[in-house]
């Protein structure tokens, strides 16, 4: 498509470099009105694409005071406030949104509430006329696309704009960090849900930076980004003269901050046990130990965090250390001999465990919500297999508690987006101290039946295991403390969007949200919304995706990882389950409970999603093969009597299938993963 200057010439003048030579045809286009972007207008935001390089700051924040806000509402104020200063860059899972000049004209029902574009699985391929691309030249996936789901909305709702046209990336494939990325937009694109639409056209500044003009408002670095954008894509066969639409943006590193803190309290603050570990009780399988650690916190303010609980940064980007805490620690040893090295250990998050001390009592529950038999709890499975276990009070648990309410709310304080991202950046941080505290301690075992004087700890040896909430920090803490050798999770998940979205326990989440953001009633919250692409972006650095790149086979030291999924969990529904599974390049062991069972059928089982993480469906029981990344999710159903988000502690096939892989682990052989109904070689 020819550029043509304004007074009606072939051409621009090759030796015009301003916007007035350039001309647009007249059509529906993608807005790309860089100078008014910039406005501090509400919804200036979307007259230009949405992430793009042009909203950085020189620092690397973005610039968002063209985001909409019109209810008023402190919680989006707190997002917005909370990114421009503490974000270098974008987000790593939310949504790109762009805005079309109006209508489509021949566009079928021109008031249609959602019309789908592109869906992910077409979303990766060459022919696709929308594409997510990586085009950062140092990295090893350059070129790559990123699956997306592509919608039109004609009412973008009280937080996006007319006509609005949002990319949102599949939920569990996350972009790299420090990356730039493109989001290109052919002409074809509307003739994908409706034969008779319109092609769009490109817009002025569109087609001036395909000539090679800066358009006002463009600064000079994202100029020069988009300019290195189109060579990519040109470069990659893209077809620029068919180009309507691009968005190119840089994304943040939220795992950072985690990194740096964590360093710093193993320098500064390691924990240290200020009561020690006495006998607290004797059971079959293990002995229990209780005692106290002190622990550093680096959140600001005064728990539980109606305001503040966020870390703070010196001068030089470290940590502020804010006081101490005592936490009450639980350890649990096998009625066995030591081995040479000492005992291999589970690290058990406490938090979301249930109950005060789920390692020792989180058996098998009766109707009631009473453990059937004392001293059940995942201690006796780890003991089964020879392995000691040690939990403590994480954040807003236990003796922490200090307002007795419920942990679980306490921890996702919606009211604080910066207490909620922290809470969980701190408890991670805390687990990791503890691996570092394990690797000296010795416990006086001399009242422990069949153990002997004293035990201590391999340090090569380390797991960590979390449920529900516990399955939310444990993946942060693996990719931060590399003595782990894995994790188990179970309840696990990931992504604030399909929480907000599908979490149905404890409570509904997007209701509440709706409340809080004070379109109840009139608007109702969709994936693609921007306002949750907003709360991801502010999230990420407490979300489990976000830290899988350090996790998987790319990564120098892979670590291994099984998860227990229950069916039907409806804390952990299963587009929450999928974000982690895709992220962590899980393979599906066995058969596909979630594509079976009727109250799922609107949700896309998992196995359907794996060849867009390179997973794939594999029979068991599985023999697993020596020196490869163990890399598993299993489906289990309910037992009953309790939530499918239980199954790991309420039936036998996933503690069997735990005790097969610790027992591997241990020994250093590739694990068996038992079926449904086989037991564990190892017992």
């Amino acid at each position: 498509m020819s550029l043509l200057p304004a007074c009606g010439a072939d051409e621009a003048p090759a030796d015009c470099h301003e916007l007035h030579c350039v001309q647009a045809p007249a059509g529906v286009s993608i807005q790309h009105d860089f100078e008014a972007q910039r406005a501090e207008e509400p919804g200036s935001i979307y007259r230009a694409p949405f992430p793009n390089d042009n909203l950085l700051l020189d620092s690397g924040a973005p610039r968002l005071t063209g985001f909409p806000n019109p209810p008023g509402r402190a919680i989006v104020s707190s997002l917005t406030t909370l990114l421009e200063a503490e974000a270098r860059g974008f987000s790593l899972t939310s949504g790109v949104f762009f805005t079309l000049s109006g209508p489509l004209p021949e566009a079928g029902d021109a008031g249609a509430a959602v019309t789908r574009w592109v869906d992910y699985a077409a979303s990766i391929q060459p022919t696709s006329p929308v594409r997510l691309l990586n085009i950062d030249p140092q990295s090893s996936e350059y070129l790559t696309a990123t699956p997306v789901r592509v919608e039109l909305r004609a009412d973008g709702g009280p937080f996006g704009a007319p006509q609005l046209l949002s990319v949102l990336p599949l939920q569990g494939r996350p972009l790299l960090p420090r990356t730039r990325y493109a989001t290109l937009v052919l002409a074809g694109a509307p003739a994908l849900s409706d034969p008779t639409a319109s092609a769009l056209v490109p817009s002025r500044e569109l087609l001036a930076l395909r000539r090679g003009v800066r358009p006002p408002g463009m600064s000079d670095a994202a100029f020069a980004a988009h300019r290195e954008a189109l060579g990519a894509l040109g470069a990659a066969g893209v077809d620029l003269d068919q180009l309507v639409g691009l968005s190119v943006f840089t994304t943040d590193d939220p795992t950072e901050g985690l990194a740096r803190a964590t360093e710093t309290a193993q320098r500064e603050e390691p924990l240290s046990l200020s009561v020690p570990l006495t006998p607290d009780e004797v059971f079959d399988d293990f002995c229990v130990y209780s005692g106290r650690v002190t622990v550093p916190v680096y959140q600001r303010g005064t728990p539980p965090y109606s305001e503040g609980g966020g870390f703070e940064l010196d001068a030089r980007g470290e940590p502020i250390l804010d006081h101490l805490e005592e936490a009450r620690i639980v350890v649990t040893l096998p009625r066995r001999a030591m081995p040479s090295a000492g005992f291999p250990v589970v690290l058990f998050s406490r938090t979301g465990g249930g109950g005060d001390r789920p390692l020792v009592d989180r058996g098998v529950r009766g109707q009631d919500g009473v453990p059937l038999t004392a001293g059940s709890g995942p201690a006796r499975e780890l003991a089964r297999v020879g392995f000691a276990g040690v939990s403590l009070d994480g954040p807003h648990g236990g003796i922490r508690n200090v307002t007795g309410r419920d942990e679980q709310f306490l921890m996702f304080n919606f009211s604080n987006i910066t207490a909620l991202r922290d809470n969980v950046r701190q408890s991670a941080l805390e687990l990791a101290l503890a691996s570092d505290l394990l690797e000296g301690l010795t416990v006086d075992a001399s009242a422990c039946p069949g153990l002997g004087a004293s035990a201590r700890f391999d340090g090569a040896r380390q797991v960590l295991m979390g449920h529900s909430m516990g399955a939310t920090i444990a993946p942060l803490t693996l990719a931060i403390a590399p003595r782990f050798q894995g994790m188990i999770l179970s309840g696990a998940g990931g992504s604030y969007i399909e929480n907000i979205m599908h979490k149905g326990k404890p409570v509904r989440v997007r209701p509440l949200a709706e409340v809080l953001l004070g379109v109840s009633g009139s608007w109702e919250l969709h994936p693609a919304d921007p306002v949750l692409s907003l709360f991801q972006w502010a999230a990420e650095p407490a979300d489990p995706p976000s830290y899988a790149a350090k996790l998987t086979e790319t990564d120098a030291t892979p670590r291994h990882v099984l998860m227990l999924q229950g069916i039907v969990d409806s804390y952990i529904m299963p587009p929450i389950a999928n974000a982690l599974s895709l992220a962590l390049g899980l393979d599906l062991g066995g058969p596909s409970l979630d594509a079976a069972e009727p109250r799922l059928a609107e949700h896309t089982p998992l196995a359907e999603l794996l060849p867009l993480s390179g997973g794939a469906q594999r029979p068991l029981p599985l023999q697993l093969t020596a020196g490869k990344r163990v890399a598993l999710v299993t489906q289990h159903p309910e037992d009953g009597v309790e939530d499918g988000h239980e199954a790991a502690f309420q039936t036998e096939p996933p503690k069997a299938q735990y005790r097969c892989f610790l027992a591997a682990l241990a020994q250093g052989t590739p694990p068996l993963i038992p079926d449904a109904a086989g037991d564990c070689p190892a017992d």
